[in-house]
């Protein structure tokens, strides 16, 4: 995530120009600035790229030309899924935009390269740090089955870490094959996928979500021994040996692996899909124990921050939301430990009794009814779940980070043509960049429009932020 460094200068919108009859119909161009590339791909290139509203926020621009894409709407099919995830080892979508020939997606950027790059130069990881890897992954693939998702790809280069420094936040960067999927009973056909990482059910023709565990432990296998269970002279081979499922602990790396470790690894290469453990499951073995601390007890000062936290508006709701996705790695580490501590069924949501089991407990325990009452409050959307982003932003306070400088940033997100006011046509232009179509740009102006003149002035917007 982008830095919060202060800016020599800030430039602020004229109030003086109309608005009137304004379109608002914006280009990548004109609210970013694009750098160097970062990759390139079969479809299109990754480049990095810093908001006009914010020079020193960075991100990652996934630029797709439409023309090689034979199916437009899988590709935004990506969008769709990245806009309904939120946890802290998925990459973030921050929006997305679309004109006559390309696609760009802007994302989250990722600076401390591939896992299969960390792998590759170790050799292979100590099983302590390969725990701590794997605790990661299948949170992240716990999370996506919870939420009906199956990704269908998951493999090592698809894993980056977010900096390069040594405690760098592990992300799943790519959806490009992923599937949502409904009734559990009803079985995905499309043979997709990456070779070495397939489940003999997916060349069959017929799976589950439970393919994705198989590739966790291709994953698994592959961290603790540098080698692939899985190898061929062709595809033809490599095939035959992965519907078979056999494989072997055989090199003498394996010596100095655990037991357990071996039997977490059968227990996700199970040939059979109905033998083979959820993420869920596989987050309970007794592999894990060495590596889970004791219970943790939230920060007094995150506590406070969780029970005073009032949202007094829907619109100052996407303003933090706004604020919350230019948090640094350094500004929410504590953050995150604390949301994990919370995620008691490690899918990535902090439920009700999470919350009770938590707070109840602390040296100054508030009643179960205000306990409630501070959960509901940071339920935004009322679904029964906090997310991740939803207690991010519940938890702002302890940074102090909301100066004037980050609101002129976040004003200026809602104003990107720079006009000194916040309409609802450029209100509900970014609201649908972020994926948000169904919010109701014009209820959340008036909501907050204090004069009644239609609009946002920036003294209004001050007011919404600090919940006035």
């Amino acid at each position: 995530m982008g830095s919060l460094c202060n800016k020599s200068y800030i430039e602020r919108p004229n109030p003086r120009r109309s608005t009137k009859r304004q379109t608002y119909t914006v280009s990548i161009k004109s609210l970013y600035k694009i750098g160097k590339i970062l990759g390139t791909g079969t479809f299109g290139i990754v480049r990095i790229g810093r908001p006009k509203s914010n020079p020193n926020h960075k991100v990652a621009i996934k630029t797709i030309d439409k023309s090689l894409v034979k199916n437009l709407d899988k590709m935004r099919v990506e969008v769709e899924i990245l806009v309904g995830l939120d946890h802290p080892n998925i990459v973030r979508l921050y929006e997305s935009f679309e004109d006559d020939r390309y696609f760009h997606i802007v994302m989250e950027l990722c600076e401390g390269g591939e896992l299969w790059d960390s792998i590759l130069s170790k050799g292979h990881y100590e099983e302590k740090d390969a725990a701590e890897i794997m605790k990661k992954i299948l949170r992240v693939v716990n999370h996506l089955h919870k939420t009906n998702i199956c990704h269908r790809d998951l493999k090592p280069e698809n894993f980056m870490f977010d900096s390069k420094e040594p405690d760098a936040e592990l992300k799943l960067i790519d959806f490009g094959l992923s599937q949502k999927f409904g009734n559990k009973g009803k079985n995905m056909k499309t043979i997709v996928g990456t070779p070495y990482y397939v489940a003999p059910e997916v060349l069959k023709g017929s799976y589950g979500f439970l393919c994705d565990m198989w590739s966790v432990g291709v994953l698994m296998f592959i961290l603790l021994c540098g080698e692939h269970p899985f190898l061929g002279k062709n595809q033809g081979e490599l095939y035959s040996k992965i519907l078979k499922g056999k494989y072997e602990f055989s090199s003498s790396q394996w010596s100095k692996v655990s037991t357990q470790a071996k039997d977490l690894i059968s227990k996700m290469l199970a040939l059979e899909p109905k033998h083979r453990v959820t993420a869920e499951e596989a987050l309970k073995h007794p592999w894990f124990g060495f590596t889970e601390a004791n219970k943790i007890h939230l920060n007094p000062t995150i506590v406070d921050s969780l029970r005073n936290f009032k949202i007094s508006s829907n619109f100052q709701k996407e303003i933090l939301a706004y604020v919350v996705n230019e948090l640094t790695h350094e500004q929410i580490k504590d953050l995150k430990e604390a949301f994990n501590s919370l995620d008691a069924q490690k899918n990535g949501f902090i439920t009700l009794s999470d919350f009770i089991t938590v707070l109840i407990t602390s040296d100054d325990s508030p009643k179960i009814k205000e306990i409630e009452a501070t959960f509901h409050n940071l339920d935004f959307n009322q679904d029964g779940k906090i997310n991740y982003s939803e207690f991010l932003t519940g938890t702002l306070a302890t940074k102090n980070i909301i100066n004037e400088e980050k609101l002129w940033s976040a004003f200026r997100h809602f104003d990107p043509n720079g006009t000194g006011k916040i309409t609802a046509a450029s209100l509900r232009s970014a609201l649908k960049r972020a994926g948000k179509i169904n919010v109701d740009a014009s209820q959340l102006i008036s909501e907050v429009d204090y004069d009644q003149d239609g609009e946002i002035s920036f003294d209004e917007f001050r007011r919404i932020v600090q919940g006035r």
